[in-house]
């Protein structure tokens, strides 16, 4: 297990105007952050298991996917991580959506994590991921086996709704069908099968970066880069800039 983090040293003497509980405080202040992995996607893996063991944390899942507008602006909203392997993170919706419609003008797409966390005092700070990457579109078996197992609500919703469309009648006619799926699927009278407009997307990450907060507010930042194997050798004589595993390199970023 390797760190790029530094440590505060022991024996450094703090300035007269640092009181006792300051000192107590910066003696915290930097944490070590230990690279389970140089693989960023095994570090997200830990960061987002640490993630679902605070009881703050009600929606670790939760995350901010960014898009392009067709007018070159930006487009946000939450969304929930649905999935997660070694090419990317998965997301399913309705494909006639807005954001499906900007994705296929362009697919460039950005996510945005936040966590609390505690550490050894007991005191929240913040962990963040950001990931920027490739928006692409999961397979038919992928997105069969997803919607396979998603509870019935789910289903129902993702049949009788037709995302973002405007609403023109106070939800009467979507929530009659949202009523009437419901009780022929409750009765056995009729089995939901994935809509044809109806998938996922993977984000495949081209960089990913960690920040966690600190009492002192000299946060912690290390960014991942994917590079290919022939850039690999020329990215690592950048000053700061470190080899990581498997096409990554990595680099700390002041606060």
């Amino acid at each position: 297990m390797g760190s790029i983090a530094a440590e505060l040293p022991t024996s450094t003497k703090l300035p007269s105007s640092v009181s006792e509980s300051d000192a107590d405080a910066l003696k915290y202040g930097i944490l070590e952050i230990d690279l389970v992995s140089k693989n960023p996607m095994e570090l997200f893996k830990a960061w987002y298991a640490d993630a679902h063991q605070v009881p703050e944390n009600t929606y670790p899942q939760a995350m901010t996917l960014a898009t392009v507008r067709k007018d070159g602006g930006p487009s946000a909203r939450t969304v929930l991580l649905r999935g997660l392997d070694e090419h990317g993170f998965k997301m399913y919706w309705d494909h006639r959506s807005r954001k499906t419609d900007e994705i296929k003008n362009d697919s460039r797409g950005a996510l945005v994590f936040c966590w609390t966390y505690k550490d050894e005092t007991g005191t929240a700070g913040g962990r963040q991921v950001r990931i920027e990457g490739i928006l692409e579109k999961l397979t038919e078996d992928d997105n069969t086996d997803y919607f396979n197992n998603e509870p019935l609500p789910a289903k129902i919703r993702a049949t009788a709704c037709h995302q973002s469309r405007v609403i023109t009648d106070n939800r009467d006619s979507m929530l009659s069908q949202i009523h009437s799926l419901y009780q022929k699927a409750t009765s056995g009278q009729l089995e939901l099968t994935k809509p044809d407009y109806w998938g996922g997307f993977r984000l495949v990450p081209q960089m990913i970066e960690f920040y966690q907060g600190q009492r002192d507010t000299i946060n912690d930042r290390i960014r991942f880069r994917k590079v290919s194997e022939t850039d690999t050798p020329s990215a690592a004589d950048e000053p700061g800039v470190s080899v990581g595993d498997d096409g990554w390199v990595y680099e700390r970023l002041e606060p």
